[in-house]
């Protein structure tokens, strides 16, 4: 498995893996909507998110990354923000956020994307990042714990219903626990 950049080539893939959060997790899939939308804009969209093309001032810096399986199918998507110093984005979110395809939990998809990720932190030069993940989601707190994740705040969503777990993490601890 690796990361690759978004590309036109995985059109299909990338449709059954938002139909996939479709089918089960409709709020999550509307960030997914727009591919379905128009797929090439799509992809051009979450490439300039990653440059200065196409953000506004203020923006944040975004590089999406797609993990793709032996089967070319597109298992998990990887967002990493270079700088998350917006009050909404330190709370509600993290510097990185993985989306694994329903289809594909339970498979060790987590741990695998975590030690992918770490090789595109170090190319970014981001030496400490945050997670957000859902509390109940034990396996892939289990799988950021197991690489030197420290929880540091609890809080809930009123507007999801759900309570997340935020944590912290070197890149230099996490590089060295997941080697």
């Amino acid at each position: 498995m690796e990361f690759i950049s978004p590309t036109g080539l995985f059109e299909t893939s990338f449709l059954r893996f938002y139909k996939d959060f479709e089918l089960t997790d409709p709020k999550l899939s509307a960030i997914y909507a727009p591919s379905r939308e128009g797929f090439k804009s799509y992809v051009k969209q979450l490439r300039d998110d990653a440059s200065a093309l196409g953000r506004h001032s203020g923006d944040i810096c975004c590089h999406h990354y797609w993990l793709i399986n032996e089967f070319d199918e597109v298992t998990a998507v990887l967002r990493i923000r270079h700088h998350i110093d917006k009050p909404q984005l330190t709370l509600e979110r993290g510097n990185i956020e993985l989306d694994v395809s329903p289809r594909f939990r339970k498979q060790g998809i987590t741990k695998q994307a975590l030690i992918q990720a770490k090789e595109k932190l170090k190319q970014l030069n981001i030496e400490s990042i945050s997670i957000k993940v859902d509390k109940s989601n034990t396996v892939a707190r289990k799988a950021i714990e197991s690489n030197g994740g420290v929880a540091d705040i609890e809080f809930g969503m009123n507007s999801l219903h759900k309570s997340f777990t935020k944590y912290n993490l070197s890149t230099e601890s996490f590089n060295s626990q997941l080697q």
